[in-house]
């Protein structure tokens, strides 16, 4: 965010509710990473793209082998 703020926002279910994971107090700007093995995702944050810092815990998301995602923008 603009006040420097990670925030990794999933669902593990369709239509489920969100649950989140924040990190606040960072320099920008900042490198982001979300990593996918199997139906494992893992979201991690960088200042300099070689150094990560994970954000959470990994998040089990059943789903098919093939999958669409995007990534969610905000201005709050």
């Amino acid at each position: 965010t603009g006040a420097g703020q990670v925030s990794f926002i999933r669902r593990t279910t369709t239509g489920g509710n969100a649950g989140a994971n924040n990190i606040n107090g960072l320099t920008r700007p900042r490198w982001l990473r979300l990593t996918r093995v199997g139906n494992t995702f893992t979201a991690a944050h960088s200042s300099d793209g070689v150094t990560w810092t994970q954000v959470g815990n990994p998040t089990n998301v059943t789903m098919g082998a093939q999958a669409r995602i995007g990534l969610f923008v905000t201005s709050r």
